[in-house]
């Protein structure tokens, strides 16, 4: 796993946390005006950062005293179970095993974790299950915010399948990295099933 950051170990007013505080503004203020509450963020392709901006995105909406809940629902590449050092018992142990939803509570203070669960043969059968679209429904009254980790567009379909269950993208772009073709077939992608990207997060790798 390449080193992710988080804004939980900044201190002080760095460059890092005043970014996820801007992001954070921006996507209130978008949010509230259209009343989108679970936010699913991705990219165009592997690699760009999604689960980094995903759990930062998630610590600074905590951090403004909102309830929020972060899903793992990359499936197949999870990592905030390791980031937030919880148990992997999650959606795939509700939707595939028939356990009890577990909810990991107050990773941080008003943050809460669902995280992916045990590996599953066929994630494109869970991301696409009425009982994900169930928990989703569950949890909506329970939180203020709901950011939700996915795979890239172009690697497979979850995010697609994911994204139409939510209120909208938040799409990463990692500069240098993903080719512009690359980033218009995605949109495409995501306008042709009807789903808005009410934001994007450029990454600089310069």
């Amino acid at each position: 796993m390449d080193t992710i950051r988080l804004i939980s170990k900044e201190y002080g007013d760095t460059p890092l946390v005043e970014s996820y505080r801007t992001l954070r503004s921006n996507l209130q203020y978008r949010c509230n005006a259209e009343n989108r509450k679970l936010l699913c963020v991705t990219s165009a392709t592997t690699g760009e950062g999604v689960s980094e901006v995903a759990a930062n995105l998630a610590i600074s909406l905590s951090k403004n005293n909102e309830k929020v809940l972060l899903i793992d629902c990359n499936l197949r590449n999870p990592v905030q179970h390791i980031l937030f050092d919880v148990k992997n018992q999650g959606l795939t142990n509700h939707v595939v095993m028939d356990e009890d939803l577990t909810i990991h509570r107050n990773v941080m203070p008003h943050l809460d974790l669902i995280s992916s669960g045990t590996a599953v043969e066929s994630p494109s059968e869970v991301v696409d299950s009425h009982r994900l679209s169930t928990v989703f429904e569950y949890i909506r009254d329970e939180y203020d915010v709901i950011v939700v980790d996915t795979p890239s567009v172009l690697s497979v379909t979850d995010a697609l399948v994911i994204a139409e269950k939510g209120d909208g993208v938040l799409f990463v772009v990692k500069g240098h990295y993903v080719q512009p073709d690359d980033m218009a077939l995605a949109k495409q992608r995501l306008d042709q099933i009807g789903v808005p990207i009410i934001g994007s997060v450029f990454i600089d790798m310069e």
